[in-house]
C-alpha cells in the first residue's frame, strides 16, 4: 500500500536537517583563534561534504525518493520499496506469457513494451507530439511504467505503437486483445475507430481486420479515468491516497496482444464440473451461429494423455463423464487439461426425408447430442482452444458442531483460514511485476 506523504512531514524533515548541520557545523568550526589553523581549507570542504551526506543519511528513505522523483506538477509519490521481480523488469521482458491461460490460442503476439503516451485535457484532440514513452503494461502511476503522473478526472491518456501482422496470418482474421484498460478505453487503427469500451478490470477485444493494412499499422488508445470522482467499480483507489487508500491505477494494466481466428471460431468455453456425478459439463459458444455441419470436439486430458472425448454440435452443452477423478484440493491442486476444437462434420441429417424439419426438432435432445457423438470429422480443426479444470466442489453443509452449517471442500468440512492479500504491488501497483512473482505468491 502506497501513501502520499504531506508537506508537514517534509518540512519537518527539512527542520531536522538544518538542526544536525548547525550541530555538526558548531563542532568543527573553530572557537578560538588558537584553533583556526586546525580547519585548513581542504579540511572546511571535508567538513562541508561530510555535513551534506549525514544530512541526507538522516531523511527517511521515502522522502529522498520523493525528491528524486519527475519534477512535473503531476509527478506520483511511488515510494522507495521495490521488489526484486520489479528490479528485473525491461521492455524485453514485460509479461511475455500468454495472458490467458483459461483460453489460449497457440499463435499471437504480444504487444507489450515500450509505448508513445502523452497526458492532456479531455477537450484537447489527439496529441501529434508525446510526452515520452510509457512501459505496457504497468499503469500510469506506477514506478515501473517509467511515468508515474497523476491522472485526473479530467485528463485523457493517450498510448500510440506501430505493429506489423505476420505474414503467416494472411487469410485470417486478426483480434485487437485487451487483458485489461482502467477505465473507458477507445481504440482507433490506421485512423479508423475499431470499437470502445467501459470497464477498469475485465478484458475485452475487436477483430480489427478491416482496419489493416500492409506493413506497418499505427494503433492509438484514448483512455478516461475518473478513478475516485466516479461511480463505477475501483475497489479502494482514490485520487489523492492516504490511509487505508490506494494511488490510482489508470490506463493500461493488463497485457495487449494479437492473435489470428477464423471468421468462425470459438467465442467462450466454460467447464463446470460435478464430483458427484463424476461429469464436468462444458459450455461452448461460437462468435456466431452455427450450422448444422459446425461442430466442437472436446477433449479431457491428464498426464499427455486423453482420458475423454466427445464431439457436440456448435453452441451446445456437452455432458463428459471424467473416470476415477482426481478431486482438487489445496494439498493436491491437481488440474486436467481441456481441450476444444472448432471442426467440420459430416450433415447428420442429410438424405433424410424432412431434412430441415428433423434437424429443428432434434435440437437441445439427448437424441441430438447421441447424433453428434457419433458424427463424422471431415476436416481438420477451423480454430484450437486450450483451458483446464478442477473435478472440486465447494458447498455449505453440516458440521462438527450440530446446528451450525460449515463449509464443505468436496463434500467434507474444511477449516477456512482467509488471508487478506491486496495485490497493490509496491512498483507495479495493481499489475505484478512479472508472472515468476506470481507464481511464487501462489505457490507458496
Amino acid at each position: 500500500m502506497l501513501h502520499a506523504r504531506s508537506k508537514t512531514a517534509v518540512r519537518r524533515h527539512a527542520a531536522r536537517i538544518a538542526l544536525i548541520g548547525t550541530a555538526a557545523w558548531a563542532a568543527w568550526t573553530p572557537t578560538t583563534p588558537a584553533d583556526a589553523p586546525l580547519l585548513s581549507p581542504r579540511r572546511s570542504r571535508l567538513v562541508r561534504s561530510l555535513i551534506h551526506a549525514f544530512a541526507l543519511a538522516a531523511l527517511p528513505v521515502s522522502v529522498a525518493a520523493q525528491q528524486a522523483s519527475a519534477p512535473r506538477s503531476d509527478a506520483i509519490y511511488t515510494g522507495a520499496i521495490t521488489t526484486r521481480w520489479g528490479d528485473a523488469v525491461t521492455p524485453d521482458n514485460a509479461w511475455r506469457s500468454y495472458p490467458r491461460p483459461q483460453f489460449q490460442r497457440t499463435d499471437w503476439q504480444n504487444l507489450n513494451g515500450l509505448w508513445d503516451y502523452a497526458i492532456t485535457p479531455a477537450a484537447a484532440p489527439q496529441p501529434m507530439r508525446m510526452d515520452g514513452q510509457i512501459l505496457v503494461p504497468f499503469p500510469v502511476e506506477s514506478r515501473l511504467s517509467r511515468v508515474a503522473r497523476k491522472v485526473t478526472p479530467d485528463d485523457r491518456i493517450w498510448y500510440r505503437r506501430s505493429f506489423t501482422v505476420p505474414k503467416d496470418w494472411a487469410g485470417q482474421h486478426v483480434m485487437l486483445n485487451f487483458g485489461a484498460v482502467d477505465h473507458e478505453a477507445r481504440i482507433w487503427v490506421n485512423g479508423g475507430m475499431v470499437g470502445a469500451h467501459q470497464g477498469g478490470f475485465d478484458s475485452f477485444g475487436f477483430d480489427i481486420t478491416p482496419f489493416l493494412k500492409p506493413g506497418a499499422n499505427e494503433l492509438v488508445v484514448q483512455v478516461a479515468d475518473p478513478t475516485s470522482a466516479g461511480s463505477q467499480p475501483r475497489g479502494k483507489q482514490i485520487l489523492e491516497p492516504d490511509g487505508i487508500w490506494y494511488t490510482a491505477v489508470s490506463g493500461i494494466w493488463q497485457t495487449v496482444w494479437l492473435e489470428p481466428v477464423p471468421e468462425r471460431r470459438i467465442a467462450d468455453i466454460r467447464a463446470t464440473p460435478n464430483i458427484d456425478s463424476g461429469t464436468v459439463d462444458v459450455d461452448v459458444a461460437l462468435s456466431a451461429s452455427a450450422a448444422d455441419t459446425d461442430a466442437v470436439r472436446l477433449s479431457v486430458r491428464s498426464g499427455g494423455r486423453t482420458i475423454a472425448s466427445t464431439i457436440v454440435r456448435a453452441n451446445r452443452r456437452a455432458s463428459i463423464a471424467v473416470p476415477d477423478a482426481h478431486l482438487w484440493s489445496p494439498e493436491d491442486p491437481f488440474l486436467y487439461d481441456l481441450v476444444a476444437e472448432l471442426v467440420t462434420v459430416r450433415d447428420p441429417y442429410a438424405g433424410q426425408p424432412e431434412r430441415d424439419r428433423r434437424a429443428y426438432d432434434a435440437r437441445f435432445t439427448r437424441g441430438e447430442l447421441d447424433t453428434y457423438a457419433a458424427a463424422a470429422v471431415t476436416a481438420p480443426p477451423r480454430d484450437r482452444v486450450t483451458a483446464y479444470f478442477a473435478m472440486r466442489k465447494i458447498s455449505v453443509g453440516p458440521g462438527s458442531v450440530p446446528g451450525q452449517p460449515a463449509l464443505l471442500l468436496n463434500n467434507k468440512p474444511y477449516f477456512q483460514n482467509g488471508v487478506l492479500d491486496q495485490g497493490w504491488w509496491p512498483d507495479g501497483l495493481l499489475t505484478h511485476p512479472a508472472k515468476s512473482r506470481c507464481a511464487t505468491t501462489w505457490s507458496s
